[in-house]
């Protein structure tokens, strides 16, 4: 079993969200949708988790995709709204011609197709101040990136998209078979570890249950 991990960033130049998780309307469906080696389920919604804490998806500046995978993107169409903050190859691949070559569903972010994209290529800082910053860590997709957050009571805390999928993976450097490029995938995961160990930063793995289980949950938070 994995879990399904979006985050919201506050900052004082505007809100993040980091993922769009899958879609909300998957709640309304007991025992959920199963398509090959998966069945994704939600029970509780991402426009639920933010009323929650106060905001509504107009209320997002900002929204940051690890990459464009069914499960990262299933509430994209909500933020049309927002800056899209995407690697040039993982927005390229997303809005071009062959997105079933890389398992990517375009009804889930077709409304993103007029919003205003901020197009990277490599890190990127994005309040200006290095406290929120886009890492581009290219290989399960062809644009994948994670986000670290310096937080000053939690610290350095590296969201790792998909760059792996959980701690035996992380520990064992494996890589999946549908990642796009399993060197790319073994090179981002070396400079993941490096950059930890600098930082001295914690690694959150979006999809590990049993890591998942002991991170706090909306409406709680960490700063």
């Amino acid at each position: 079993m994995f879990a399904n991990s979006c985050y919201l960033v506050v900052h004082p130049k505007g809100l993040l969200l980091w993922d769009a998780g899958l879609p909300d309307a998957l709640a309304t469906m007991p025992h959920g949708v199963t398509k090959p080696g998966f069945t994704f389920i939600v029970q509780k919604t991402l426009t639920s988790q933010l009323s929650q804490i106060g905001y509504k998806p107009q209320d997002i500046d900002l929204v940051g995709f690890s990459h464009m995978h069914l499960d990262h993107t299933g509430n994209a169409n909500l933020f049309r709204r927002s800056v899209i903050l995407m690697q040039k190859e993982e927005h390229d691949a997303a809005f071009g011609p062959e997105t079933g070559k890389y398992q990517f569903e375009p009804a889930t972010y077709r409304a993103l197709k007029d919003s205003k994209f901020i197009k990277l290529q490599g890190d990127y800082d994005v309040f200006g101040d290095r406290l929120v910053m886009i890492k581009r860590a290219i290989g399960h997709t062809p644009g994948h990136q994670m986000l670290y957050v310096n937080l000053p009571k939690t610290g350095g805390v590296l969201l790792s998209g998909d760059l792996v999928h959980s701690w035996d993976n992380w520990i064992n450097s494996r890589v999946p078979s549908l990642n796009f490029n399993k060197e790319l995938s073994i090179h981002a995961m070396k400079d993941a570890d490096l950059f930890l160990k600098k930082n001295n930063a914690q690694l959150w793995i979006q999809h590990d249950l049993e890591q998942n289980s002991t991170i706090k949950h909306a409406p709680l938070y960490y700063e």
